[in-house]
C-alpha cells in the first residue's frame, strides 16, 4: 500500500493544527503558554529534546540512501546517543548546572545534525 497521500495530508494537518492551536496560547496576556515558549523550555531543561530535534533536521535535511552502520546498528547506535545524552543532561541538571551556554547548545546541535545525517537514512534500506 502507498502512503504518501495519507502522509503528506497528515503533516499539513499536523502542522496547520498546530499553527492555529498556537494562535490562541499568543493572544493570551499568560506567558509560557505558546508551543515555541514550551519547546524553548523543555530544552533548557533537557538537552535530549535539542539533540532529537537536531537528528530530526538531519534526517529531513541531509537526506542519504543508506545508513552508516546498516540496520539495526544505526538504530541502536541513535538510541545510545540519545541515552548518554539524556544522562548527561540529568547528571548536570542533578547537579543544579544549567545547561545555558550557546557553545553547549551548538555541539549538541552539531551532533544531532550529524547522527540524523548518517545514521538515519531518508530511504528505509
Amino acid at each position: 500500500m502507498n502512503y504518501k497521500i495519507i502522509t503528506d495530508v497528515l503533516i499539513v494537518v499536523v502542522v496547520c493544527g498546530l499553527a492555529l492551536y498556537d494562535v490562541l496560547p499568543a493572544l493570551s496576556e499568560r506567558a509560557g503558554d505558546t508551543i515555541s515558549e514550551a519547546v524553548q523550555n523543555a530544552i533548557y531543561h533537557n538537552v535530549v529534546v535539542l539533540f532529537m530535534l537536531s537528528v530530526l533536521i538531519g534526517h529531513f535535511s541531509l537526506p542519504r540512501e543508506s545508513s552508516l552502520l546498516g540496520q539495526p546498528a544505526s538504530v541502536v547506535t541513535l538510541v545510545g546517543i540519545a541515552w548518554i545524552i539524556f544522562a548527561a543532561g540529568f547528571g548536570l541538571r542533578h547537579a543544579h548546572i544549567t545547561i545555558s551556554s550557546p557553545v553547549v547548545g551548538a555541539v549538541i546541535i552539531a551532533l544531532g545534525l550529524v547522527a540524523g545525517y548518517l545514521l538515519w537514512p531518508l530511504s528505509p534500506k
